[in-house]
């Protein structure tokens, strides 16, 4: 029987695109749309107190309905652009309405399989929140330190001999530098000694800190419903070996994790209700896997082209499978 799946994601994104390839190989019938399409290309109903029902129209008058989808994935929903408006406040307040509705109908739509279910994803979103449950599951963490209190950080890096580190709370802060900055947001930065003369600036915002751990390489763990796929990246430049992502010359190549931290990820997903995830771990000289952080809506692609990994493959047919 051929499965229906949306996907929410915007037009020629590159990973929707691999594994639509892979669903079409299945005889899959799918759907690709975006909240952005709202209200310019889309229009929507939604009912509850009697027939329950969620319909778009798209801008070729084609109707289809949101709760007849075997499988859903959350790829990047996006949200809805109301264009110009008089004022910025009511285009803003407009889009913050729509964008709440719609969460509200996806979590409507449990007979539906998603990858991932919209409230687990947010919530695994939240750095601390994962930090702490990984470390319930038995992952090893840094010691994290988040506050606003120059005195408390001061100590903090003491502790650790100064070798601390500091990042984003949360990744998507990065929209909120400017625009014409290159690249916009902010890597893994390690706490020089010149740090100490301005820590009174943190009183004006909680901050992240974590001691420095030395590494001897990274992994990226993609884990797509039963499947793992671990890759080891060892950066080639001296800038990018506190945070790889800097650099676009890393040496990577296929691992393989020891089951206890494979064991390990499969109960982290399971805690937070994912199906997909990438994860970032550091390995140190003495053997140890220590988790920085995992991404419900990590890229894959990358890493599949490079070391030929059928991950776009195992995705589709987790959609397919729909457990």
């Amino acid at each position: 029987m051929s499965r229906s799946i949306l996907i929410l994601a915007p037009d020629k994104d590159v990973h929707t695109c691999a594994v639509c390839d892979e669903l079409d190989k299945l005889k899959c019938k799918v759907v690709v749309w975006s909240a952005r399409k709202i209200p310019q290309e889309s229009s929507l109903g939604f009912e509850l107190g009697g027939n329950e029902c969620a319909s778009l129209v798209s801008h070729d008058s084609q109707t289809f309905e949101l709760g007849a989808f075997d499988s859903i994935w959350y790829r990047r929903p996006g949200i809805p652009k109301s264009g110009s408006m008089p004022k910025r406040w009511l285009e803003a307040l407009v889009n913050w309405e729509s964008g709440r509705a719609l969460e509200g109908i996806y979590r409507t739509l449990s007979k539906a399989f998603w990858v991932n279910n919209p409230h687990a994803q947010q919530e695994a979103l939240i750095k601390l929140h994962q930090l702490k449950i990984a470390q319930d599951a038995g992952l090893k963490i840094p010691h994290t330190l988040v506050s606003n209190d120059p005195k408390l950080i001061k100590q903090f890096a003491e502790r650790f001999s100064n070798r601390i580190i500091y990042k984003l709370i949360d990744e998507a802060s990065w929209q909120y530098f400017p625009e014409q900055e290159q690249p916009r947001g902010m890597p893994t930065l390690e706490f020089r000694q010149t740090d100490f003369a301005h820590l009174e600036q943190a009183k004006y915002s909680l901050q992240l800190f974590q001691e420095k751990i030395e590494k001897t390489c990274d992994l990226r763990v993609m884990v797509v419903g039963d499947d793992i796929f671990a890759v080891k990246i060892e950066p080639q430049e001296e800038g990018a070996k506190l945070d790889w992502r800097v650099a676009r010359n890393n040496k990577l190549s296929k691992f393989k994790l020891p089951d206890d931290i494979e064991s390990k990820c499969r109960k982290l997903m399971a805690d937070l209700g994912l199906v997909y995830a990438a994860f970032d771990f550091a390995l140190t000289s003495d053997g140890q896997f220590v988790f920085f952080e995992l991404n419900p809506q990590g890229q894959f692609l990358w890493l599949e082209e490079a070391l030929e990994l059928p991950v776009s493959q195992r995705f589709a047919q987790l959609l397919v499978d729909c457990k």
